[in-house]
């Protein structure tokens, strides 16, 4: 008998949980989910002989989430399964599914389908790990730490993340590492998966260098063995066989003789052969005034505050920025950091110091209970070590999406160098040694436009040295071995055929001097700290640039030009309803033509890693 099904409505959403870029194809992976749907769920569904003659239909809606990357969507387009990597989407979609079925109502059917698996609520969070989305606060710290190491590796940018780690760092998340994986307690048989792990494992050590921490070894391989098993096991499971690799890649290689773990690994580990012991690792900081405190916010009644802050958090949740902020300070320190962001993206501060009423009552809101100055002094001393750990995330990830064909912008402020991409002005790079911005410029393959203001004989120098390509109006100085590009007044290091190319670029390095220091103003006009605070400074920069950078982008990139001055200023009078609860803090954006661009484009969702607010998330919605 042929069995019939009927779909009366289906709704696919595709959400990106991190990264900067949908890749090269965005239609073709819509193109993929629409077309695999209505296949996956008819070899899934099936209806049997006594349901279908009584006429069986299910009525709930029956909502199903798989958590995919662009490379697995990208593997399903590909005939049949798509491999190894469209298989897993189809396995645990079909999983759902059954489940799913197997506890609805069929109204009309004498059974449930024979082939779906009845699992309790139970069984389901003893064999998957956390969501996502789930709040930080039902993990444990190394659960969550693990979840980022994967996340990282996956994404190909650990490597480059685990280099910028000052040691302590380092050190603390080996520790964690050793208490997850329990090495003294391995599981009374290795796993089938222990050769595939071990390999991964080695592919990552071979990326960094052989004389890097040991700790450093671990951080790595613990985020290799996530990532090989691509969130299929629990973090207990990917603990454990983290466990069995770390201990066999701890006997393969030997670290050198003047570094050791010692200091990182559990008082009940063994030490290992031929290993010497080592003091005890020196702490991150030493204690400062006042001290520091958890920040846990108390339930308040709905105020009215401005919007963007809120906002500005969204891309960078999707990038789990906020998740390395809740692995690398404490709450104290983090909401101190939040409060140096918001102050950068709402309105400057009176006579460069003074903060208006509806700033103060923004970062209140956002950050759980009143900050003042002191206590942002005392914050930014302990947060100026940690400056280049924690903008290695947003740096590697931006770099990961960067847009090819896209030149990038070498512009200098004062002491400030700032490297920008000129496809939507994103912030690459906020330092004070030229040397940082340009190892941020390696790798992308794309020319580097120096304005004349820019220009100096040692920078172009520095920039020739790093063999990078770049084009500039200054002319060059006597002895300087720059070419002419056709066509235009511009100079260039460029030696190839390409060179008559470069013509083109006159136009945009205009346009980029320009938008840079459009932008480089706004944020100067906005200090975090009146005095003081460089580091803090800095960092709070770089992160309000690439949010406000993401928010233009997104909702204005197709139609105009979109720089994050543009948010700045279309988003400056969205003020929100905010009222902080038990377990959320609830925004309501007014309902307009601003509430319907961000519907659209996914920016009224919830924010559930949001460390400084005691375990609460944070839920943006219309209203």
């Amino acid at each position: 008998m042929t069995t019939v099904i009927a779909i009366r409505r289906c709704v696919l959403r595709i959400r990106r949980l991190g990264g900067w870029s949908w890749g090269s194809d965005p239609e073709g992976l819509l193109r993929t989910a629409t077309g695999a749907l209505p296949r996956l769920i008819a070899e899934r569904l099936r209806i049997d002989d006594a349901t279908e003659r009584a006429g069986g239909s299910i009525d709930a809606p029956i909502r199903l989430r798989v958590v995919a990357s662009v490379d697995e969507l990208a593997a399903l387009a590909a005939g049949g399964g798509g491999g190894a990597a469209g298989a897993r989407i189809a396995n645990e979609l079909q999983r759902q599914l059954a489940a799913a079925i197997a506890t609805s109502s069929i109204r009309g059917a004498t059974a449930a389908p024979a082939d779906a698996p009845a699992r309790t609520t139970t069984d389901e969070s003893a064999d998957a790990g956390p969501e996502p989305n789930t709040p930080s606060s039902t993990r444990s710290r190394e659960e969550q730490l693990l979840a980022l190491l994967a996340a990282w590796h996956r994404d190909g940018v650990l490597v480059e993340i685990a280099t910028a780690l000052p040691a302590a760092i380092v050190a603390r998340w080996s520790a964690q590492i050793a208490r997850a994986c329990n090495p003294t307690e391995p599981l009374a048989e290795p796993p089938p998966e222990l050769a595939e792990a071990e390999a991964a494992a080695e592919r990552a050590l071979e990326a960094i260098d052989r004389d890097a921490p040991w700790a450093l070894c671990h951080v790595i391989a613990a985020g290799a063995i996530a990532a090989t098993k691509g969130g299929a096991l629990p973090p207990r499971a990917v603990a454990a066989l983290a466990g069995h690799v770390l201990l066999a890649v701890e006997h393969k290689r030997e670290p050198p003789a003047t570094v050791t773990l010692a200091a990182a690994e559990p008082a009940t580990a063994p030490p290992a052969p031929q290993r010497a012991p080592a003091p005890a690792a020196e702490p991150l900081a030493p204690p400062a005034e006042p001290p520091m405190r958890s920040f846990s916010a108390t339930a308040t009644a709905p105020s009215i505050v401005p919007a963007l802050p809120f906002l500005a958090l969204v891309p960078l949740s999707r990038c789990r920025w906020l998740a390395a902020l809740a692995e690398l300070l404490p709450p104290g320190d983090a909401a101190a950091l939040i409060a140096a962001i918001t102050y950068k993206v709402l309105d400057p501060p009176e006579h460069g110091w003074r903060r208006s009423p509806r700033a103060r009552a923004a970062a209140t809101a956002l950050c759980g209970e009143p900050l003042d100055d002191a206590w942002l002094h005392a914050a930014a001393a302990r947060i100026a070590p940690l400056a280049g750990a924690l903008v290695a995330p947003l740096r590697a990830d931006l770099r990961r999406g960067h847009t090819r064909g896209a030149p990038l912008a070498l512009v200098r402020d004062g002491e400030l160098h700032f490297l920008f991409e000129t496809a939507g002005m994103f912030v690459l790079a906020v330092a004070h040694d030229p040397a940082d911005a340009i190892a941020a410029a390696r790798g992308l393959g794309e020319p580097v436009l120096v304005p004349a203001a820019t220009a100096t004989r040692a920078l172009l120098d520095r920039l020739e040295l790093a063999n990078l390509v770049f084009v500039t109006d200054a002319p060059p100085a006597r002895g300087e071995p720059w070419r002419a590009v056709p066509g235009a007044r511009l100079w260039t290091n460029d030696g190839s055929a390409e060179i008559a190319r470069r013509a083109a670029l006159a136009s945009q390095l205009a346009d980029a001097a320009e938008l840079a220091g459009e932008l480089i103003a706004a944020f100067a006009a906005r200090p975090a700290l009146p005095r003081g605070g460089a580091e803090l400074d800095l960092v709070a920069t770089h992160a309000a640039a690439i949010a406000l950078a993401d928010l233009a982008w997104t909702l204005f990139g197709t139609r105009e030009l979109a720089t994050p001055v543009l948010a700045l200023e279309r988003f400056a009078t969205l003020d929100a309803k905010v009222a902080i609860d038990d377990a959320r803090v609830d925004v309501a954006i007014p309902l307009g033509r601003r509430h319907s661009d961000l519907l659209a484009h996914g920016y009224l969702t919830t924010i559930p890693d949001a460390p400084w607010l005691g375990g609460r998330v944070i839920e943006i919605h219309g209203g």
